[in-house]
């Protein structure tokens, strides 16, 4: 039997992974596929890769990449999911932040993530310089084995400069991203939540952004960022 293009076929390769194999490893053994530096796994990603590489040969590296930017999360246990206080971005949502900040940038403007996960928004903004942090160290290997450089290992949250960033103070520079939530499952606890943020007034706890709220967020982030690039930073 012919192989498959591995392209065509990540959402049956990975939402399905079987039982014993965990998703990150499974991840950088694809990944390596593309450039082949890699270390033994265990025996189960071991035997599963082997089966990968049997039926499927890699066609479009880019698109492995960005399926794991995307749809890294859908791959993890909802511990590991919120272990960190955030689940990934919809794609949707990036898609309308693109489409709100495209009028207001300029190609010498540095795009920072401070919360890049496995880079969703870095394959989007691909005309701008990228800066990436994240707090989870997994995020940012999987980042640099993808070819990233500029992505960084940080709690950029706790303590927002941009000195600390190495960013120079006349940089223009556009903030995206989405910004974890926080719950009793987050590193960072519910008290360090804006008050207030909620319709009623109250602590904001939902985990997960409906699509329209998000959306609406993303209008009003996008246009008060509209507002500090155009009049804020120096061009």
């Amino acid at each position: 039997m012919s192989q498959l293009p591995i392209s065509a076929h990540l959402s049956e390769v990975f939402l399905k992974l079987p039982k014993g194999v965990d998703p990150i490893v499974a991840v950088f053994l694809v990944l390596s596929l593309e450039d082949g530096a890699r270390e033994a796994a265990p025996p189960a990603e071991e035997k599963w890769f082997a089966q990968i590489r049997a039926k499927y040969y890699l066609d479009d590296g880019e698109a492995v990449k960005k399926f794991f930017g995307n749809r890294f999360t859908h791959m993890l246990p909802d511990g590991k999911k919120s272990s960190f206080g955030k689940y990934y971005s919809p794609t949707g949502a990036i898609h309308l932040l693109r489409d709100l900040l495209d009028p207001i940038l300029r190609p010498a403007d540095l795009l920072l993530d401070l919360c890049v996960g496995i880079g969703a928004f870095a394959f989007e903004f691909t005309g701008n310089e990228f800066c990436g942090f994240d707090i989870d160290p997994i995020a940012i290997q999987i980042l640099k084995k993808m070819g990233f450089k500029f992505m960084v290992e940080m709690d950029t949250l706790s303590f927002v400069d941009r000195a600390r960033y190495n960013i120079p103070a006349n940089r223009r520079t556009v903030v995206v991203g989405n910004p974890p939530y926080n719950d009793w499952t987050s590193k960072k606890p519910p008290r360090i939540k804006n008050p207030g943020s909620g319709a009623d007034g109250s602590a904001d706890q939902e985990p997960r952004f409906g699509h329209r709220i998000h959306a609406r967020l993303l209008s009003r982030e996008a246009a008060r960022c509209s507002h500090s690039a155009s009049h804020e930073l120096p061009g």
